[in-house]
């Protein structure tokens, strides 16, 4: 920071001592809409300012209020755009309201101790500190540790450098979900690879026809192969429903040091979805080339089915297959009451069944 900026902020500091400062203040960091129209950037709005200390694109990890725990995930401008995990003891709002939290924000984004912290955290996990290739950015780097922000008894703020060990251990686990997604990644389907796990994918579906009905296959967004195999299904007035596992990536091994690593293909069972008007065996002959292939690739991916999978215990809904007014199959991420009626007691009976075919055997 110029001695000019420490000027600035000492001016500023006096000015504004114990004022809580206004949402849309442009000397200080603020929160932003980002292109989506969300409040999820924070940066100083001053056109003048050449300040790096820049927060976008802010995932609300948790918001404890009880534990007073409360973590955040964004790019941090400052680290030459790296992904960037910070933990509170309060909010990121109630942090930027207040001028000598503000003022430490900005210098805990400062590219001083932004970067610090990014190669810091970097050599702690073996990760090369080189910009990957044809990059000019960490952006797909791993997620590193900013630090901890933390309000004192006294008022006063301060931060460092540290995490705790659950948000460390969430970042270990990250790391680990993204080596595996890209050991099962079909390289023959790659047409761009952007380093961290992110790829332009060739997306295709296709139709296979096995002893106990079809499987419905194909590549999908993040370049995975993908397997949907129905074991039961049913038309409910104009839907068909289907219950059935998918299957994401193939078994493959790597060799690492002499060691051979197995990776095994991620499986989800009870994975429900509906089509309307057409059964499943009828898109994928008609409306194969009608957008099917890109709607089917991002609906069978790791994310889409584990945001279904929330709160649930058994099923999964993943939504369903639609025709729109262009004639394009397009995706609807809902699924009617009448057909989770139906799951539901479908898969109830089931179980049902299998408690009665264990009892009978014991006897």
């Amino acid at each position: 920071m110029g001695k000019l900026e420490e000027l600035k902020q000492k001016i500023l500091k006096l000015k504004n001592k114990n004022k809580t400062l206004s949402k849309d203040d442009t000397k200080t960091i603020q929160a932003h809409k980002d292109v989506n129209g969300e409040l999820k950037d924070y940066y100083i709005s001053d056109y003048k300012s050449e300040s790096k200390a820049k927060f976008t694109s802010v995932v609300k990890i948790k918001e404890d209020y009880e534990k007073r725990i409360f973590i955040y995930q964004g790019v941090v401008l400052g680290a030459n755009n790296a992904i960037g995990i910070l933990e509170s003891n309060i909010p990121l709002d109630e942090m930027v309201s207040n001028l000598e939290g503000n003022l430490k924000f900005q210098e805990m984004l400062s590219e001083e101790y932004a970067s610090m912290a990014r190669d810091t955290y970097y050599k702690k996990i073996g990760e090369s500190l080189e910009l990957p290739e044809n990059h000019y950015t960490y952006f797909t780097k791993p997620t590193f540790a900013l630090g901890t922000f933390l309000r004192l008894e006294d008022g006063h703020y301060t931060f460092k450098n540290e995490i705790s060990n659950q948000t460390e251990e969430m970042l270990k686990k990250e790391r680990e979900e993204a080596h595996r997604k890209e050991m099962l990644t079909n390289k023959d389907f790659v047409n761009r690879d952007f380093g961290g796990g992110m790829v332009q994918a060739i997306e295709d579906c296709w139709m296979n026809q096995e002893k106990n009905g079809f499987s419905f296959n194909g590549i999908n967004k993040d370049a995975l192969y993908y397997q949907y195999k129905p074991f039961y299904s049913q038309k409910i007035e104009d839907k068909y429903v289907y219950i059935g596992t998918v299957q994401l990536g193939e078994a493959t091994s790597q060799k690492e040091s002499k060691v051979i690593q197995i990776m095994n293909p991620y499986v989800f069972p009870n994975v429900v979805l509906w089509t309307e008007r057409k059964n499943l065996i009828e898109y994928f002959m008609e409306e194969k080339y009608n957008n099917l292939n890109f709607t089917l690739g991002e609906m069978l991916t790791n994310e889409w089915i584990e945001n279904s999978k929330k709160g649930l215990k058994e099923q999964s809904y993943i939504g369903g297959l639609v025709i729109d007014e262009n004639g394009l199959v397009k995706n609807v991420d809902t699924t009617p009451e009448v057909v989770k009626e139906f799951v539901e007691t479908y898969l109830e009976q089931k179980t049902q069944t299998k408690i009665i075919d264990l009892a009978s055997r014991k006897k």
